[in-house]
């Protein structure tokens, strides 16, 4: 794996593909059966560690800053299921992938390492210039240790790992032997910083070398406890924090200013605390308790200003300025999960019933164009203040009163119930049965936009999924037969239906696109 990451281990399965985020060396997705990535359910030790909002492509938290969440060092196996007929494991429509960590034992181990290179390591540009990598680098190192505080009874095991790249956004300028070429002399940028100064008091940036810095660490620890014979207690904390330097266009066609540029900065946090506990000679319970956070936000590394694009050749325009997009824009994520599972093993029959909840809270900060974007038809253009385009976002007081950048702030429930029977006909042949129901519901009512219902009779903004319209059942029903009494040829089989959690992203935007909180303007 040259990323040390789930996704590249996960890829063994042959079921499983792999989708490239953004980045010429971003963290992987897994396809599976062809499905998108954000509809797997990602597991660690049995918790839910999806990036729920489901905005980076590999489906992780932390994907979004090209960032693992978790090393590869802490984990001791990694398994894919494509269609499991165990009614506990749901919450995907393409795969399901459990990551089990290190726990410690009696004895202490643990491991070192490091991976780097950098410039001396990549070969000179393929054009005629034959220019080195300046300023680049990749650089990964952690380790992991793990043993007993207590012998036989309290155990520990610690990983930590970082990584820090740095990579040139490579463009000359009016260079026709460079291969990526931006073909406007320096002298007509020079203009386009001077006017910015000279006319709107505004500090552009430069056009030289750019290099984006994208750095992540991560830190899981995990306790284990021996309670007592019929009782084992876990506590587990991962943490990951990710940046990812942005926006800086730099090609053929567009150049940005080092004035677009921004971070992006996304920190995770998880605990977990399971319980597992023998409650009689038949009878077991499960009990997993986990609360996430992920906060993802974007920070401008110049002062407040609109986005200015300036067309500057038949095909080329210089940008300056925040990115629309970035200008206000951040995301807070909260999930809260609840698994309980009780099994009674009767004879030849092992019964299970239990119940899975997530509490999932979103607070979402997306305004485009929150100081404005503005379009030039030439640098003249630009000197004058006349531009040909303009478009502008702004809150409307009469809705969320005096708060200039609203959020579009919900909140929804996942609720599961589900019962099974693992029947063992015969030494050779098990069947298994089960059903499980599970409801979405939302709590958050969306702003009512009466223009829109007006206009569309019938339809609303304010309307959400009712409980008893998207209740999900889900039976199930499957075999194992030896065929051959050795474990040889075992052949596997069964049917069923499957559900899984949409992306919230795609329901966030009846919250924050009602047309009643933002207001919009457009010209040109």
């Amino acid at each position: 794996t040259i990323n040390r990451s789930l996704s590249d281990m996960a890829r063994l399965n042959p079921y499983t593909n792999q989708t490239q985020t953004a980045g010429s060396d971003g963290t992987q997705g897994v396809s599976i059966m062809g499905m998108n990535s954000r509809f797997n359910n990602f597991q660690i030790d049995g918790a839910v560690a999806n990036d729920v909002f489901a905005l980076g492509a590999a489906g992780t938290a932390g994907s979004l800053a090209n960032a693992n969440v978790l090393s590869l060092d802490a984990i001791e196996r990694l398994r894919v299921n494509v269609s499991p007929y165990d009614v506990r494991q749901s919450g995907f429509t393409g795969g399901l992938v459990n990551v089990i960590t290190r726990g410690g034992t009696n004895a202490t181990h643990g491991s070192m390492f490091f991976y780097g290179r950098n410039q001396d390591l990549v070969g000179l540009s393929p054009d005629a210039n034959r220019r080195p990598f300046d300023r680049f680098s990749d650089i990964s190192f952690g380790g992991r240790i793990g043993g007993a505080i207590l012998p036989s009874e309290l155990f520990y095991h610690v990983t930590a790992e970082a990584r820090l790249r740095s990579t040139p956004v490579d463009v000359g300028l009016n260079d026709p032997f460079a291969l990526n070429n931006f073909p406007v002399a320096p002298s007509t940028l020079d203009k386009v910083i001077q006017v910015a100064h000279d006319r709107y008091g505004y500090d552009a940036g430069t056009y030289e070398p750019y290099v984006a810095q994208n750095n992540s660490y991560n830190v899981i620890a995990r306790l284990d406890w021996s309670i007592s014979e019929t009782s084992k207690l876990q506590l587990r904390h991962n943490f990951t924090h990710a940046i990812q330097d942005r926006n800086v266009f730099r090609d053929a066609t567009r150049f940005s200013l080092s004035s677009q540029a921004n971070m992006f900065r996304s920190i995770n946090n998880q605990t977990v605390v399971q319980l597992n506990s023998i409650l009689g000679e038949s009878l077991a319970n499960e009990l997993r308790v986990s609360f996430t956070s992920t906060i993802d936000e974007r920070l401008l590394s110049t002062d407040p200003f609109p986005e200015v694009r300036i067309v500057v050749g038949a095909n080329q325009n210089v940008s300056l300025g925040p990115e629309r997009s970035s200008q206000a824009n951040g995301l807070d994520q909260y999930l809260i999960a609840l698994t309980d599972d009780i099994t009674h093993v009767a004879g030849d029959h092992t019964l299970t019933f239990g119940t899975h909840n997530e509490f999932s809270r979103f607070n979402n900060l997306f305004i485009q164009d929150y100081y404005g974007s503005y379009q030039f038809s030439s640098v003249e253009a630009f000197a004058d203040s006349t531009p040909n385009f303009y478009r502008v976002s702004y809150a409307n007081p009469a809705v969320v009163g005096s708060d200039p950048t609203p959020r579009a702030a919900w909140s929804m429930l996942q609720l599961g119930v589900y019962a099974m029977d693992e029947w063992e006909v015969t030494p050779e042949l098990r069947l298994t049965g089960g059903v499980r129901l599970d409801a979405p519901i939302f709590l958050t009512t969306p702003y009512e936009n009466p223009v829109f219902a007006a206009r569309f009779p019938g339809l609303s903004t304010s309307k959400v999924p009712s409980v008893g319209s998207s209740l999900l059942v889900a039976p199930r029903i499957g075999f194992n037969w030896d065929v051959s009494g050795d474990r040889t040829l075992v052949l596997r089989g069964g049917t069923g239906l499957f559900t899984g959690r949409i992306a919230a992203v795609w329901l966030s935007n009846q919250y924050s696109n009602t047309g009643m909180d933002i207001f919009r303007a457009q010209l040109g």
